[in-house]
C-alpha cells in the first residue's frame, strides 16, 4: 500500500514539475489595471472620508456619553 502511494505521488509531481514551465509565460498583461482602479478610487475615497469621519465622530461621542451618564 505505501509503494502504491509513493508511486502515485511520484507520478503526480513529475506532471507537476511537467507543468510548471507553462505557468512562466504571462497571458495577461495587468499593468494598467492598477492605474485605472486608483484614478477611480481615488475620488470615491475623498468623497468618503468625510462621511465615515462623521459616523467615527458620532460612534464616539455616543460611547462617552453613555459612560458619563451611568
Amino acid at each position: 500500500m505505501k509503494k502504491r502511494i509513493l508511486s502515485g505521488l511520484a507520478v503526480v509531481g513529475s506532471v507537476v514539475t511537467a507543468a510548471v514551465p507553462s505557468f512562466a509565460a504571462a497571458t495577461l498583461d495587468f499593468t494598467g489595471v492598477g492605474t485605472a482602479v486608483t484614478a477611480e478610487l481615488s475620488p470615491a475615497i475623498a468623497a468618503a472620508m468625510p462621511i465615515a469621519g462623521t459616523i467615527l465622530a458620532a460612534g464616539i461621542a455616543w460611547k462617552l456619553y453613555k459612560k458619563f451618564t451611568k
